[in-house]
């Protein structure tokens, strides 16, 4: 009996993806005869974890530890027949390591004047002015001298929090850690990205890969205050806690034409019909439409982001069931408009995102 075929699109053999980051394969899988492809099962060693049963197939994990691994990807056609391909892999982090050139914490009420670039812990806590603290941390990048794929703020937890916390971008780099306080702290920004706090002596994460690709293309210089949506004590090691303890941005360049290609151009390389992802007219108008088809339930999430990486607008939609769906782009803007330029728009949803580029036209 002919078995049907398998093979992977991405990655191949010996690939190694960032650590602390997902891991996700696109694989294309066919029958020689008369049957039809039922399913593609993915395994990472012995145990499954993800069932696709339309195509193009694709995993999509959590976030990975370090070390080696095997991806196993088994076909199955409508007549029980198997065929499986096994890659060996790794989460690695071959890039940079840089440690803050400046990290303290902040803290009102009474202490509003108080600085505490000597302490050994970064507090984060919101509680009324009195008692609320704020994190800070500086990193330099004047040695980064290519595009980055990844960002990823690393801070170890010394006491664990039980609420949400933000990483916000600092546009003013000129505080430093021996004289900021509450009373001379510079505006933050938007939020960059969200985490809950990670168990006693391990890392939180936060991506800030966005961030750190507009400042290489700015001063190079990279400010970011972490923040508290409620009153739970967080203590974070600073860079005054030494070695191993210490905030630490790691930065994985795009030295891998392969992921680039992959995490640039999703949507072509899962071999996705342009039809089911349609923007018009474009160069754009606030008149402009998306239309996009799904074809199983999903949530939905719709981000616009210029040519640095930095999100400019978003739309949220909780469950879509199957089907085509239109969203004008002034729906997606909610009022504020867009530079000229090129900007990428991305549908993302449970097997994967649509991506086009669009124009602003001045």
């Amino acid at each position: 009996m002919l078995s049907p075929e398998i093979k992977f699109i991405f990655p191949r053999d010996e690939f190694e993806y960032p650590v602390n980051w997902p891991a996700f394969a696109l694989v294309k899988a066919f029958s020689n005869d008369s049957a039809s492809i039922s399913r593609v099962d993915f395994f990472i060693g012995d145990s499954l974890v993800k069932t696709d049963t339309r195509a193009p197939y694709f995993l999509r994990t959590g976030s990975m530890p370090g070390g080696p691994f095997t991806l196993t990807a088994i076909a199955t056609d409508s007549e029980g027949k198997q065929s499986s391909k096994t890659l060996n892999l790794a989460t690695s982090f071959g890039g940079i390591s840089l440690d803050p050139i400046d990290d303290t914490y902040i803290r009102g009420g009474n202490n509003s004047s108080t600085n505490y670039g000597l302490s050994d812990v970064l507090k984060v806590k919101a509680s009324g002015a009195a008692f609320t603290r704020r994190a800070f941390v500086k990193f330099d990048l004047t040695g980064i001298h290519r595009r980055v794929n990844s960002a990823i703020l690393r801070l170890k937890v010394k006491r664990e929090g039980n609420n949400n916390y933000s990483a916000l971008f600092v546009a003013d780099d000129s505080w430093q850690e021996e004289s900021l306080t509450w009373d001379t702290e510079p505006p933050a920004g938007e939020v960059i990205d969200t985490s809950l706090s990670a168990p006693l002596e391990e890392w939180m994460n936060f991506d800030v890969t966005a961030a750190v690709a507009q400042e290489l293309e700015g001063d190079k210089t990279l400010s970011l205050s972490l923040v508290s949506d409620g009153t739970s004590n967080l203590e974070l090691y600073s860079g005054e806690a030494g070695f191993g303890n210490t905030p630490v941005l790691l930065i994985n360049p795009r030295n891998d034409p392969s992921a680039a290609r992959v995490s640039e151009n999703l949507a072509e390389e899962l071999e996705i019909s342009t039809d089911r992802f349609v923007v018009y007219p474009n160069p754009v108008s606030f008149k402009t439409t998306l239309s996009y088809s799904l074809d199983s339930g999903s949530a939905v999430q719709v981000l616009i982001t210029d040519f640095k990486g930095s999100v400019v607008a978003r739309y949220d939609e909780d469950h879509r069931s199957a089907g085509r769906y239109t969203l004008f782009l002034e729906q997606i803007m909610q009022g504020r408009y867009l530079r000229h330029g090129v900007y990428m728009v991305r549908v993302i949803y449970n097997k994967g995102y649509f991506s086009k580029k669009i124009v602003v036209a001045e």
